[in-house]
């Protein structure tokens, strides 16, 4: 009785105490809720006229079921909480509270939070991948939520490490040097050794004696 009293409180109705005591206050607060929603006014809530849940939920009235009789399935019920899955290869990056990049389906990028990893068909857990599994499903919260965003295909970037402030050249001007290791040729057709680092889109960091601007061959 105090849930059904403190609900009808949160939507506003009053003149009764919350408790666990059904009163005439009660009966006509129930009786005001009811003809808001265009039902018999009788004051008295039946078994299974109302469902109590441990949380807020999100409704989806399937657009098959207007105007028709009310089933089981004419309306679905999710969570308020705004959630991207991914399956990958090797989810081994993956781990719980680990933040990754996402570009969502009109192309606005924000961050996530991965929340659990489990096997494709299988359970779901917080937690890290496990190596040798052919997909595992990774699922991520946003950060920050966009009510006008609905579901379609989303892209995660997850960064396993950053280099900032180094000297990169395009991944195609090494080359392999007679010597051993790597090296990338200067315009004066001579070479200068270099040791790569990370690579990301096409480009490669390299260490060495290369000095900022030095003019480099690429083949093309």
């Amino acid at each position: 009785m105090e849930q059904l009293e403190l609900g009808l409180s949160r939507l506003g109705y009053s003149g009764f105490t919350v408790d666990e005591e059904f009163t005439d206050a009660t009966a006509a607060a129930v009786r005001a809720w009811q003809e808001d929603l265009g039902a018999p006014a009788t004051g008295r809530v039946e078994f299974g006229d109302v469902v109590f849940l441990p949380g807020p939920i999100r409704l989806h009235p399937s657009p098959g079921s207007l105007g028709q009789g009310v089933s089981d399935s004419s309306v679905q019920q999710s969570g308020t909480q705004r959630l991207v899955t991914a399956e990958v290869d090797d989810a081994d990056w993956a781990q719980a509270g680990v933040r990754v990049e996402v570009t969502l389906p009109n192309q606005k990028t924000t961050t996530g939070k991965v929340v659990a990893v489990g096997s494709v068909g299988g359970d779901s857990e917080g937690g890290g991948g496990s190596s040798g599994m052919a997909a595992q499903r990774v699922t991520i919260r946003l950060t920050r939520d966009y009510p006008r965003i609905g579901p379609g295909p989303v892209e995660v970037t997850y960064v396993s490490a950053r280099a900032d402030d180094v000297l990169t050249v395009p991944v195609t001007a090494l080359v392999a040097l007679a010597e051993g290791g790597y090296g990338v040729q200067v315009a004066d057709g001579g070479y200068v050794a270099v040791e790569p680092g990370l690579y990301a889109e096409g480009l490669v960091e390299v260490g060495g004696d290369l000095e900022v601007g030095t003019k480099i061959r690429v083949p093309k």
